[in-house]
C-alpha cells in the first residue's frame, strides 16, 4: 500500500464526498418519483418543498458531483 501524502488524503476525501452525493442523488430521485405518483406523500425535510424544489435539488447535486469529479 502506498504512503499517505496530502494529495492522496485530499483525493480520498473527495472520493468519499462523491460517493455520499451519489447516494443522496439516488435517494432524491426515488423520493421525487414517489411524490410525482402521490403528491401528498410526506418525505424527509431535505426533499420537501414540492416537485419543483426537488428537481432543483437534483440539478444542484449533479453539479456538485461534476465539480468534485473535475477536482480529482
Amino acid at each position: 500500500m502506498g504512503k499517505w501524502t496530502p494529495k492522496t488524503k485530499r483525493n480520498a476525501k473527495t472520493k468519499k464526498k462523491i460517493t455520499w452525493w451519489k447516494r443522496e442523488l439516488v435517494r432524491s430521485k426515488e423520493i421525487l418519483a414517489v411524490d410525482k405518483s402521490n403528491p401528498r406523500y410526506i418525505s424527509r425535510h431535505r426533499d420537501g418543498g414540492g416537485i419543483e424544489s426537488q428537481e432543483a435539488r437534483i440539478k444542484s447535486i449533479q453539479s456538485v458531483i461534476e465539480k468534485l469529479e473535475s477536482s480529482l
